[in-house]
């Protein structure tokens, strides 16, 4: 059961005026306690509303983390560096983000910044950054 710990995210979500499409299924869950089985259940059924509403796009980009093996520079494992940048860049940009964005970021952008990071946090070129250490 993971009553407390769920009900504590799903009410920040639930106040947020953003994620009013995950209000009506909160509204139930909040009294409920739920197992981890019904909590992805639960995520994966409005995950897929929202992809049919056309609010989530599920695309497949032509690069990924760790892609480019150079010794110095490597994206993988990076995500706690990435998904700021894409952050960011969609503060920036009045369109968004584009799929060339994200790609640039992962494969240009990224890759200096993580380098820095993880030369002085005394890690390897590979190794996972967690967010807390960004």
């Amino acid at each position: 059961q993971c009553q407390r710990h769920c009900n504590c995210a799903f009410r920040s979500m639930e106040t947020s005026s953003e994620n009013r499409a995950f209000r009506e299924p909160l509204q139930t869950i909040t009294n409920t306690p739920l197992s981890i089985a019904q909590l992805k259940q639960m995520a994966e059924t409005i995950f897929n509303r929202l992809v049919q509403e056309g609010k989530i796009r599920v695309i497949e980009l032509s690069t990924f983390q760790g892609r480019l093996e150079d010794p110095d520079h490597n994206s993988a494992n990076g995500c706690a560096v990435i998904a700021p940048l894409v952050v960011s860049r969609n503060l920036r940009n009045v369109d968004g983000v584009s799929d060339i964005d994200v790609e640039d970021i992962i494969d240009n952008e990224s890759l200096p910044l993580l380098h820095y990071i993880r030369t002085k946090l005394k890690l390897g070129n590979t190794d996972y950054l967690h967010p807390m250490e960004v």
